[in-house]
């Protein structure tokens, strides 16, 4: 399962000169690392990401002085200690564009969903569960049928025929991570996530501040190569909602 924070963490590591390292102390609003020797103020307007117990949290930086100190808000729930990893990070993007480029992304995808909680006795119709809608295939009792329309929230059959323990599949926006520990939706391929984010970062910062920088759009192309990859590995995997299956009639 990946999170949030660990999702703008792998972002930041390919959109800045970040830092990794391993904090020598702290508290629950200080890192301290004494082998953290850059510029004093590099960090100011960053974003930290801290890993304690096997949980990534990302704060935003308030100020890199002096005694190798990174300060950071809010505060974490457990001070931080020596032999905790980091990544820190400058403020050219912050985490706010980081987590809103990740939710702008995934509400342009649709992914595969499965319902299984509902049946069918004898063709009847069926009502969809809350949330389930734009259904793509159905099976009934472990075999797929054609003969099903979904008309205003409901299931209907043609044939009475069918019998059994429905598996809905449909097509639906992933859930939006709102928090570091929301885990990304299981249906969506992480490489992807990762640089359809890039670009989007990319895109949007070479609109507002670099028109004629062939860099920028040297960094934005690759991206989007890398993004339209992924986008296939995940068709592969059938990780993407498939057409709806066609309606055959009562014959």
């Amino acid at each position: 399962m990946t999170t949030l924070a660990e999702v703008t963490q792998l972002i930041a590591h390919t959109m800045m000169p970040v830092k990794d390292g391993v904090a020598t102390g702290g508290s629950t609003t200080t890192l301290i690392d004494t082998a953290l020797t850059k510029t004093l103020g590099l960090f100011n307007g960053g974003t930290i990401w801290v890993t304690q117990t096997s949980v990534t949290y990302s704060r935003l930086v308030s100020t890199y002085g002096s005694d190798n100190t990174v300060t950071f808000t809010p505060a974490l729930t457990a001070a931080i200690i020596a032999g905790i990893p980091y990544t820190v990070a400058p403020n050219n993007f912050s985490k706010d564009l980081l987590e809103q480029a990740v939710r702008n992304v995934l509400r342009k995808i649709y992914v595969l969903k499965i319902d299984s909680t509902q049946t069918v006795t004898e063709g009847a119709d069926v009502t969809l569960p809350a949330g389930v809608s734009n259904v793509r295939q159905v099976f009934v009792a472990g075999v797929r049928c054609y003969h099903w329309e979904e008309v205003v929230g409901k299931l209907k059959f043609d044939k009475t025929s069918y019998t059994g323990a429905l598996e809905i599949r449909y097509a639906a926006l992933p859930t939006t991570p709102m928090s570091d520990s929301a885990v990304i939706d299981s249906a969506v391929d992480i490489e992807w996530l990762h640089w359809a984010s890039v670009a989007k970062l990319w895109r949007d910062y070479y609109r507002d501040h670099l028109k004629d920088n062939p860099v920028a759009i040297e960094l934005f192309n690759e991206a989007r190569q890398n993004e339209q990859v992924a986008l296939n590995v995940m068709r592969t995997k059938d990780l993407m909602a498939p057409a709806r299956d066609p309606h055959h009639g009562n014959w």
